[in-house]
């Protein structure tokens, strides 16, 4: 009879063993999954504010070298950046023509906090434009009334991160900068 106890007292020994390290496995499991899934959505965020890096680089550095896109001539370049749009725009004005050509990047982000710094104090927008002309070096930036600014600084929001940058006139290069509230 005492045989027969123990017997049943292993079973169920190693019955309890096992239901226990299936729990231990799957907390594991649940918390890899869980830290994974934060490492994912911040690579997805880093790579869209790198592509918007990218793309403004990209544009100004083009310009810079060559007044041609897509075979044809252009006098300026006009990047609107709107906070009410959650996008950017590109305006090419063609040379010899009224008519100018648009691109809009990208929707993944949003744009807010626009501040100008004009007569020494950033003034807060919903609507900055920078104009950049070929071959030359730096740009012009302009607010919602065409009032010249010589620094831009914005914020965008990818999800629940953000970024801020700033763009001097006079290199009109795009700089990450640390966000104050």
């Amino acid at each position: 009879m005492s045989l027969k106890l123990n017997k049943a007292l292993i079973k169920w020994f190693t019955l309890i063993e096992m239901l226990i390290v299936i729990a231990i496995i799957g907390v594991i499991l649940w918390m890899t999954i869980y830290m994974w899934s934060n490492d994912i959505l911040r690579l997805k965020n880093k790579t869209i504010k790198e592509d918007f890096v990218e793309t403004f680089s990209s544009f100004y550095n083009n310009s810079i070298w060559s007044n041609y896109y897509n075979n044809q001539r252009f006098s300026q370049l006009n990047l609107d950046l709107i906070s009410w749009a959650n996008s950017l725009y590109f305006t090419y004005i063609w040379e010899n023509a009224q008519y100018s050509w648009n691109k809009t990047i990208n929707n993944e982000f949003s744009i807010s906090k626009i501040k100008l710094l004009s007569w020494n104090n950033f003034q807060e927008n919903d609507k900055a434009t920078i104009q950049i002309y070929p071959y030359k070096f730096g740009c012009e930036i302009y607010d919602n009334i065409n009032l010249y600014s010589t620094q831009i600084e914005f914020e965008i929001k990818i999800k629940t991160e953000k970024y801020c940058f700033n763009v001097w006139s006079d290199n009109c290069k795009l700089q990450e900068i640390l966000c104050q509230n």
